[in-house]
């Protein structure tokens, strides 16, 4: 036997198990029936109603949640279902303006089900292990933490800090998925017409074109949307130093040549998908000098050190936001406790980062922020 057949016959076995493990899948979350029972609709509603318990919407749900959940459960399995649309607001992120599309907590708990007991398992086995965004078990730090290792397994690797990074981000991400392209995706995975019909009803009604923030549905289509760019990075690419965070990725390779090219191949795949690459934001950069992800700068230093440096604005944001939540405790607006509270999960995200000192001398400015309010109160 020559090395050609072996190679097939390799090939053939791997191909047999990936159909064996798919196989498997849909037999457990290809199936409307078993997807949408009163037992899945029950866990989505008391996951959905955690931290907006106060929300009068959803206080009329947990008024009546049997009746509520029973009136879905007719719907879904006789067909009726329809969405009742969006509450539509505005909020100012960091001085960017984001139109937010949120559901009624009745349809969350529908996506929820949908998602949780279906769609995610089946679409988590088509991302890689470095795509951490909206996963159970990964998220931001998971990201970070992993873009740490791979600059030590760089280092390690090259046992120097030589490299580049190719830092990309794709353009207006969520308002340029093609939803004939997400159906592609959806029919791939399943064979029910159930499953996909209702999944492409809460796709579709976000219009022709692009998804919207404020739904599950949105969040986990993202995810899968460019899974096979990283497929192709990873496989046809060998960058074995990649990871996404929904429209934010990196690679990482000791050649700024290589990195160029495959950039121009990252183009073209985005061409096919309908979506494209933020021009200022996508860059080759020295690693020594160091890149910013996921409003961190990772540097790698000569000794092989990883620094992790949050950007600067983040701490200008939070010294204004002292200053008026002083203003709102001198006024009775806000309470310390509430205010110690907002500083404790800021601080709580700059713990594992390089800037000890920069966090002292917040602490100092919050302590004496606190010490004049106490003092104002005593006279």
């Amino acid at each position: 036997m020559d090395s050609n057949k072996r190679r097939e016959l390799r090939y053939q076995r791997r191909k047999a198990k990936r159909e064996q493990k798919l196989a498997e899948r849909r037999a457990k979350y290809d199936d409307f029936d078993k997807v949408f029972t009163f037992d899945n609709l029950w866990q989505s509603y008391k996951r959905c109603r955690r931290g907006v318990a106060w929300k009068t919407s959803t206080q009329k749900v947990m008024n009546k949640p049997i009746t509520t959940l029973a009136s879905l459960y007719i719907k879904l399995h006789n067909g009726t279902y329809k969405s009742r649309g969006f509450y539509c607001f505005t909020i100012v992120e960091r001085g960017k303006e984001r139109k937010i599309k949120s559901v009624h907590i009745t349809e969350r708990i529908v996506q929820g089900c949908l998602c949780d007991f279906s769609i995610i398992p089946m679409f988590t086995a088509s991302l890689i292990y470095d795509n951490g965004a909206c996963m159970r078990g990964k998220g931001i730090d998971f990201a970070k933490d992993r873009t740490n290792r791979h600059l030590q397994e760089f280092y390690r690797s090259k046992n120097s800090n030589d490299g580049y990074v190719l830092v990309m981000d794709f353009h207006s991400y969520f308002d340029l998925i093609v939803h004939d392209v997400v159906r592609e995706i959806v029919t791939a995975c399943y064979t029910d017409s159930r499953i996909i019909k209702l999944y492409m009803h809460f796709v579709d009604m976000f219009g022709s074109i692009g998804l919207g923030l404020g739904s599950q549905i949105s969040q986990i289509t993202a995810i899968r949307y460019p899974a096979s760019i990283d497929a192709y990075i990873k496989q046809v690419l060998h960058i074995q130093w990649y990871a996404r965070y929904m429209d934010d990725s990196y690679l990482i390779h000791e050649s700024k040549d290589y990195l160029n090219a495959c950039k121009v191949q990252i183009g073209r795949l985005c061409e096919g998908l309908g979506i494209e690459l933020n021009k200022k934001k996508t860059q080759i950069v020295k690693m020594r000098r160091g890149f910013k992800f996921l409003k961190q700068r990772f540097i790698l230093t000569d000794t092989g050190k990883v620094l992790r440096i949050p950007t600067k604005e983040s701490e200008r944001r939070m010294r204004r936001k002292l200053k008026v939540f002083a203003r709102w405790i001198d006024s009775g607006k806000m309470t310390s406790e509430q205010c110690a509270m907002s500083y404790q999960t800021w601080k709580s995200h700059l713990i594992k980062s390089n800037v000890h000192y920069r966090l002292n001398e917040m602490d100092k400015r919050y302590k004496t922020m606190i010490q004049s309010l106490n003092q104002k109160r005593e006279v």
